[in-house]
């Protein structure tokens, strides 16, 4: 088995672990995808630092060819518990991080492994905190699951 896969499977494990206790780990679980980290390209503007979710967002709103993706990034020796993180993604599934040192082209990629789920920009612009660092919407609606189950039309996980 190679690395990337060990680091997904102890990904999927540290979610399990704790889906339970923190319902965004349940919903990325039965709806979530990997994505594959890869450096910014030269065209997507570099966001602020330590605001992923908001330059995550403003990249979407800017690209329409663009999906906001929201959950978690990992290094490959997977030390320490995924890293909440938001991101954008096209319809092939490819990556485009806005926030520096996640993805910079002039520094190795800090993170090898992310794991999220695609998320509608009308309904997460409410809840995207603009001036606190690392607040998303599944940390808003952590114990409110099933507005975003409605939102995207998926299945109940109770």
């Amino acid at each position: 088995m190679d690395q990337i896969e060990i680091t997904k499977r102890k990904m999927r494990e540290a979610f399990e672990d704790d889906a339970e206790a923190f319902p965004p780990y349940k919903l990325l679980l039965a709806y979530g995808g990997y994505f594959e980290p890869r450096h910014r390209p030269e065209d997507i503007p570099i966001g602020e630092k330590h605001y992923c979710f908001r330059n995550a967002l403003r990249l979407a709103s800017e690209r329409p060819d663009l999906r906001y993706i929201e959950g978690y990034g990992v290094s490959q020796e997977f030390e320490g518990m995924p890293e909440r993180h938001a991101w954008c993604a096209d319809s092939d599934g490819q990556v485009f991080d806005p926030t520096p040192t996640w993805a910079d082209p002039d520094r190795p990629l800090s993170v090898s492994l992310l794991w999220g789920i695609s998320l509608p920009l009308d309904f997460v612009r409410p809840f995207v905190d603009r001036k606190q660092l690392h607040r998303g919407t599944l940390d808003r609606l952590r114990d409110e699951i099933d507005l975003i189950t409605n939102k995207l039309g998926l299945d109940r996980l109770r």
